[in-house]
C-alpha cells in the first residue's frame, strides 16, 4: 500500500509525468496522513481541497477556488488532494452540481499533462463515488487504504504511546489484539484517553495495560459498526480496468 504510493510519487516527479491517483477506504485509515508525508519525504507542497466544501460553493466562487488552487501547485512540485470526492463526483450528480463536477473532470484531465503534480483523491465512501471518473480515465490508480493488520496496530500503539506516561511493561500485543477493528485515528484516541486519565488523577502514576483494555472494551462497540468496503473493491478494480 505505501510502497505502491511511495513508487507513483517517484515515478512523478523523476519521470516529470503527473499522476492521478485514488485512495479510498474507511475513515481514520490515514488517508490524508500517508499523502502528507509523502509530498514532506519528497520535499513537495501539500495542497489540500475538500471536495464537500467546493460543493456549497456557487459555480463562480468553485471556479476561481479551484483554478488559483491548481495554478499554485504549479509552482513547485505538489501533492494535490481532493478529499471527499464523492461530493463532487456521487452517482447522481444534482442539476446544480453538473458544471462543478465537469470543470473538476476537465482540470483533472489537463493535469494529467502537467509535470512534477501528483493529484491524489480520496473517499471515505466509495459505496457514494459515481462512476464518471473511471468511464473518463482520470485515474492511473487506486488503491485501497483498510484497517491495520495486528503487526501494524502494534507499532501504531508504540507510536502514539510514545513521550506519554505509561507503564514500562505495556503489553502492546495485547491492546493490538483487543483492538481489532479500530483504525489508526481510534487507537490514537485511545492513547490521548489513557494519558488523560494519568493526568487528571496524578495518584495512578501511569498507564497500565489494563487502564488501556478498558477504554478499549468502552468504545468498541463503534468499530463494529464500521464499513471496510471490501465490497467495493471488485467494483471499483472493475472500472479501473475499464
Amino acid at each position: 500500500m505505501k510502497e505502491k504510493l511511495q513508487s507513483h510519487a517517484v515515478s512523478c516527479f523523476s519521470e516529470g509525468a503527473s499522476r492521478i491517483l485514488l485512495l479510498y477506504g474507511p475513515d481514520g485509515c490515514g488517508k490524508t496522513f500517508l499523502s502528507e508525508k509523502l509530498a514532506e519525504g519528497l520535499g513537495a507542497s501539500f495542497i489540500k481541497l475538500d471536495c464537500r466544501e467546493l460543493a456549497k460553493l456557487d459555480y463562480p466562487s468553485f471556479r476561481k477556488k479551484l483554478s488559483e488552487t491548481i495554478k499554485s501547485s504549479y509552482e513547485k512540485p505538489s501533492v494535490l488532494f481532493f478529499d471527499n470526492l464523492e461530493a463532487l463526483f456521487p452517482k447522481e450528480i444534482p442539476p446544480e452540481l453538473i458544471s462543478h463536477s465537469k470543470l473538476l473532470e476537465i482540470k483533472l484531465k489537463r493535469l494529467k499533462q502537467t509535470p512534477a503534480v501528483l493529484v491524489v483523491c480520496a473517499t471515505d465512501r466509495p459505496d457514494e463515488l459515481g462512476d464518471s471518473p473511471f468511464k473518463e480515465k482520470l485515474f492511473d490508480d487506486a488503491i485501497y487504504i483498510g484497517l491495520p493488520s495486528e503487526d501494524e496496530r502494534v507499532e501504531i500503539f508504540e507510536v502514539c504511546c510514545s513521550g506519554k506516561k505509561i507503564s514500562r511493561d505495556i503489553n502492546f500485543k495485547e491492546l493490538a489484539k483487543a483492538s481489532k477493528g479500530a483504525t489508526p485515528a481510534d487507537i490514537a484516541a485511545i492513547c490521548i484517553e489513557a494519558d488523560l486519565e494519568v493526568s487528571m488523577n496524578p495518584e495512578k502514576g501511569e498507564a497500565k495495560t489494563e487502564d488501556f483494555l478498558k477504554i478499549i472494551e468502552r468504545v468498541r462497540s463503534a468499530w463494529l459498526e464500521r464499513r471496510t468496503f471490501e465490497e467495493e473493491k471488485a467494483r471499483i478494480e472493475s472500472l479501473l480496468k475499464g
